[in-house]
C-alpha cells in the first residue's frame, strides 16, 4: 500500500468491548452505538474508518444466522475498496463467530484480512484493553495478511485454531497444537506460514457460503453418563444435526451396562447423524487412540480429529 491511510471497515456486533454498565453494575449492550464509536477517536487520525453497526449483542446470544450476518456484509462490501476489516465481538463466542466466517469467505488468500477483536474489561474498568485491542486489530488489518484471524492482547492467531482459554486473563486466547501467526509490537511480526494477501487472480471473488447448521449439540462424557439423557437428539421430531463427544481422553467411549456411548454413537450413524469425537484436554486429538474403546467408537461411525477447536 502507499503512504495514504488505510481504508478499514470496523464492524461492531456487541459485546464487552462497548458495554456500559447499569446503577446496578450489571454491564450490558449500549442502548445506541455512540459511546462506543467515541473509542475510535484516538485511532481515527491513523486511517480512514468507516464504522458500521451491524448488530449490538451480549455475544452469548449469538446465532449462526448472526454468523451469516457478518460474513455477508464481508462480502458484499467486498467492491467498496476497503483495505481490511475489524470485527468487534464479545469474547465468549468470538472464536465460534471467526471460524464460521473463516468457512464462510472460503480459503485464503483473501484480498483483504478480517480481524476479529474484543474485550475482557469493560470500558469503566481500570484495565479495560478494548481500545488496545481494537489498535493491534486496527493494524494487523493494514498489515500484508490474507485470512481471517483473531487479534487479541499482542497475539495474532488463526482463527480455526484458537480458543478462548481465561474468563479474566488479558491473554485470553491461545491456539492448541498450533503457534500464534504473529505478535504486534513495535511493528506486525508475521510467521512464515500466515497467508499472504491475494490478488483478483488468487481470489476473484468472496462468497458468502452461509447457511450454517443450527441443532448441533455438544456433549461432555463424564464417569456413568448415560445416553439415554441424550436420547431426544435422535429421534425428536427436530434432530440434530451433529454432535461433538467431549471424551475423557483421546478418543475413548464409554461402552458399559447403562453408559453404552459406543452403541449410541451406532444408532446415531445410522440415521446419518455425524458424531465427532473431540477431547476434554484443551488441545487433544482423538486420531491416534490406541485403546479398544477408542477403536470401537470409531468402529460404530464416529469421526475422530485431528487438533480440532471446540469452535470449529
Amino acid at each position: 500500500m502507499s503512504d495514504r491511510k488505510p481504508r478499514l471497515c470496523v464492524i461492531t456486533t456487541g459485546g464487552t468491548i462497548g458495554m456500559v454498565r447499569d446503577a446496578d453494575g450489571i454491564a450490558h449492550p449500549p442502548v445506541d452505538h455512540s459511546d462506543f464509536h467515541n473509542l475510535l477517536g484516538p485511532i481515527a487520525g491513523r486511517y480512514d474508518l468507516t464504522a458500521l453497526p451491524l448488530m449490538n449483542r451480549d455475544s452469548t446470544n449469538m446465532l449462526p444466522s448472526d454468523w451469516s450476518r457478518i460474513a455477508e456484509h464481508i462480502a458484499q462490501s467486498r467492491g467498496e475498496g476497503f483495505d481490511g476489516y475489524v470485527v468487534t465481538h464479545g469474547t465468549d463466542t468470538l472464536a465460534h463467530s471467526a471460524a464460521a466466517v473463516a468457512f464462510a469467505l472460503g480459503p485464503p488468500p483473501l484480498l483483504s484480512p478480517v480481524v476479529f477483536t474484543g474485550a475482557i474489561h469493560t470500558p469503566d474498568h481500570d484495565d479495560y484493553d478494548g481500545l488496545a485491542n481494537l489498535q493491534t486489530a486496527c493494524r494487523v488489518a493494514s498489515a500484508n495478511l490474507g485470512e481471517v484471524v483473531i487479534a487479541f492482547g499482542a497475539s495474532i492467531f488463526r482463527c480455526v485454531r484458537v480458543e478462548k482459554v481465561s474468563a479474566t486473563e488479558l491473554d485470553a486466547f491461545a491456539s492448541p497444537e498450533s503457534y500464534a501467526l504473529g505478535r504486534v509490537a513495535e511493528e506486525v511480526g508475521l510467521h512464515d506460514d500466515a497467508v499472504r494477501r491475494g490478488n483478483e487472480a488468487d481470489h476473484p471473488h468472496w462468497p458468502a457460503e452461509t447457511g450454517f447448521a443450527d441443532r448441533v449439540a455438544t456433549v461432555s462424557l463424564t464417569p456413568g453418563l448415560e445416553p439415554a439423557l441424550y436420547e431426544s437428539l435422535l429421534v425428536s421430531d427436530r434432530p440434530c444435526r451433529g454432535v461433538l463427544l467431549r471424551t475423557l481422553g483421546a478418543g475413548n467411549v464409554s461402552s458399559r451396562e447403562t453408559a453404552d456411548w459406543v452403541r449410541w454413537i451406532a444408532r446415531a450413524k445410522e440415521q446419518d447423524i455425524p458424531v465427532v469425537l473431540t477431547s476434554s484436554f484443551f488441545g487433544g486429538r482423538t486420531d491416534a487412540s490406541g485403546y479398544a474403546l477408542g477403536q470401537a467408537a470409531i468402529e460404530a461411525g464416529a469421526i475422530p480429529h485431528a487438533g480440532l477447536t471446540e469452535p470449529c
